[in-house]
């Protein structure tokens, strides 16, 4: 499908776009321009639907929590990268190319904050960036917790989940699945 493109008319962009938004108000109003130019002009930010924009004294908090996180996944992405293979589906993983993607948490690290940064707290899924969308496990595993238990992945999920289990703090659905499976 050939989509004609057109050009932004802020004289600052050099964008061309398939879709264009008109200014309301100020030195450019009328003009049709690329979103990102509209927002920039407008003023206007998108907030994460639902959620309130954190706080300095919450984004400090979050930082420190999530402080090891850029450790654990240069370990998970170094380890991927001897056996980039999905342990669900088996399908070959392009470790190159946003490997982060492919380092699923056994325990989500957003409930499970004790265990956010535990080596053994995740496993290698293909995503949907590595096939021609036939298959994205690490998606599935996350959105179909009560699927988990059926998945090729689950007994190496649980492997792991067992070697490291005594060390989480929180309790949930997931915790639940992985104890008493």
């Amino acid at each position: 499908m050939n989509n004609k493109l057109y050009k932004c008319e802020n004289p600052e962009c050099n964008r061309e776009v398939v879709i264009r938004s008109t200014i309301k108000s100020g030195e450019l109003k009328g003009s049709k321009v690329c979103q990102a130019c509209k927002s920039k002009l407008e003023g206007k930010v998108k907030v994460r639907s639902k959620l309130k924009p954190f706080s300095d004294k919450n984004k400090q908090k979050r930082k420190e929590t999530r402080s090891e996180l850029p450790d654990f996944f240069n370990s998970a992405i170094e380890e991927l990268q001897k056996n980039p293979t999905c342990c669900n589906c088996g399908r070959k993983i392009n470790s190159s190319y946003m490997p982060h993607w492919n380092i699923a948490h056994i325990l989500p690290k957003q409930k499970y904050k004790s265990v956010m940064s535990h080596p053994l707290n995740w496993i290698p899924l293909c995503s949907s960036k590595d096939s021609d969308g036939v298959s994205d496990c690490h998606n599935y595993f996350d959105s179909n917790i009560l699927e988990i238990p059926n998945m090729q992945c689950f007994k190496y999920a649980k492997e792991k989940f067992d070697k490291f289990k005594g060390e989480v703090i929180e309790r949930g659905k997931i915790f639940s699945i992985f104890d008493e499976n």
